[in-house]
């Protein structure tokens, strides 16, 4: 199985070439030769898995440059870098590997581009081949620009090759999942779609039949379309959450809630009811007051604490709006500025402000540090002293470690001065439903006593 990725590259080629032909990463172990290779010849050439197609291995980078300058395209993007890499589970060998990497790169670009190709070895069980593919054709035609049906046809390519020497393919099954949703469901934190599939699944366990489940469905907050504007059924079913114009086609919520599949679920003897919404309570207060948040730690707290109750309790809103179910999903990275807020005791916008200028000064400090260490290492280096340019880049690299955590904080006073506002219009919108069905918790009840 052989996994791969083309991505662009902006400014000098030589940066990246450099990186892939990097010996300690591209020499063949020793015992290990070429076929074209006897082992009665030299023992002590070093044979290193870098070869070009259409430029020359050792000056890769400036015939690349070379040529971009002939037809004056040096512009915009420079080089397409890629990969190749083999699972370790293949029983495959190194130089098996740069060979199906060159019979890759010679299929899809050798006849029009410049392309360097190389093997690395440095990491365990993970062979891999890179690619750079200079984005100027030899002919001085059209740039190359890479498209979906390129990275296509370098993956069907790459797969066919696999089987070609007997090596396991990728199977992969309709459409990819997002990378964000797919983390959160690993990690066992909501999403929309999980939130959805939540609420069709109460929908089910509280309806008798079809039409109940349509009632259900709108009682949440759900439009359901199975029809287009001619009357015509519609091949795929969807729904429309409440407060969005954005809709969810039925089969892409996942196993079980493809439309068909609803149908079964709701004939089916076996399974389970429930309530839609939790039961009305004994006794209502008769009045709710809405303490405005004053501080952003008190903000952040009224509304992570709104999104986890609807986590807990799905039918604490009945109607829940559509930005809701979105930050649900977002949930872990509201408690996370409320820590952060509490933490430093950042109460105003101003506090914040102040901090995230404090912070860039510390920044701009650790930078001229870290740049004074690199210096004074080199000049320990030319005096012949490796002890302590060592030691000095030791000293530069915990610099760079305080760096990055500052450099984290500075994005997070930037997102929470970006949103402070509006996690405060959105407590209010909050609070006025709560009071909404607050009251309507209260005419039911008094219907009740009437009857």
């Amino acid at each position: 199985m052989a996994t791969t990725s083309l991505w662009s590259i902006r400014g000098n080629v030589v940066k990246v070439i450099n990186y892939i032909k990097n010996p300690k990463k591209t020499t063949l172990p020793a015992g290990i030769l070429p076929e074209d290779v006897s082992a009665d010849e030299e023992t002590e050439t070093v044979h290193v898995l870098v070869d070009a197609i259409n430029c020359s291995v050792k000056n890769a980078a400036q015939d690349m440059n070379t040529l971009k300058e002939y037809f004056g395209k040096t512009g915009g993007i420079t080089a397409y870098h890629g990969y190749q890499s083999f699972a370790p589970e293949d029983d495959i060998t190194p130089i098996q590997a740069h060979d199906i990497g060159m019979e890759l790169a010679q299929e899809l670009w050798g006849g029009k581009y410049q392309v360097l190709v190389a093997t690395h070895l440095d990491k365990d069980n993970h062979i891999h081949n890179h690619f750079v593919i200079n984005t100027v054709p030899v002919d001085g035609g059209k740039k190359f620009c890479r498209t979906k049906q390129d990275y296509m046809d370098m993956r069907n390519y790459s797969d066919a090759l696999c089987v070609k020497y007997d090596l396991s393919v990728c199977k992969t099954s309709g459409k990819g999942k997002n990378y964000g949703e797919y983390k959160a469901e690993l990690e066992g934190n909501p999403t929309i779609r999980s939130t959805i599939r939540t609420d069709i699944d109460r929908a089910i366990a509280a309806s008798g039949f079809n039409y109940d489940f349509f009632d259900n469905m709108k009682r949440l907050g759900y439009e359901v379309y199975l029809y287009n504007s001619k009357g015509e059924p519609l091949v795929h079913p969807k729904l429309k959450p409440f407060g969005t114009q954005k809709c969810f086609r039925f089969d892409k919520l996942g196993p079980g809630y493809d439309f068909p599949e609803i149908k079964e679920r709701l004939r089916s003897p076996n399974r389970t009811y429930g309530r839609l919404f939790p039961p009305p309570p004994k006794k209502v207060r008769r009045s709710f007051r809405y303490h405005e948040p004053r501080s952003i730690c008190s903000s952040y707290r009224y509304y992570g604490r709104f999104l986890s109750l609807q986590i807990k309790r799905p039918g604490y809103v009945r109607r829940i709006p559509y930005y809701l179910r979105e930050d649900i999903a977002k949930i872990e990275r509201f408690e996370e500025k409320r820590r952060f807020v509490s933490n430093r005791g950042l109460k105003s916008y101003e506090d914040v402000i102040s901090y995230k200028a404090y912070l860039q000064e510390e920044l701009s400090s650790l930078r001229k540090q870290k740049r004074d260490l690199y210096i004074r290492a080199s000049k320990e280096e030319k005096l012949g002293n490796p002890g302590y340019a060592y030691i000095f880049r030791l000293s530069a690299k915990e610099k760079n470690e305080m760096m990055r955590d500052l450099r984290k904080e500075i994005r997070l006073c930037n997102d929470i001065l970006s949103e402070y506002m509006e996690i405060r219009e959105k407590c209010l919108e909050l609070r006025i439903l709560i009071v909404f069905e607050h009251e309507e918790q209260i005419r039911g009840l008094q219907r009740k006593r009437v009857r």
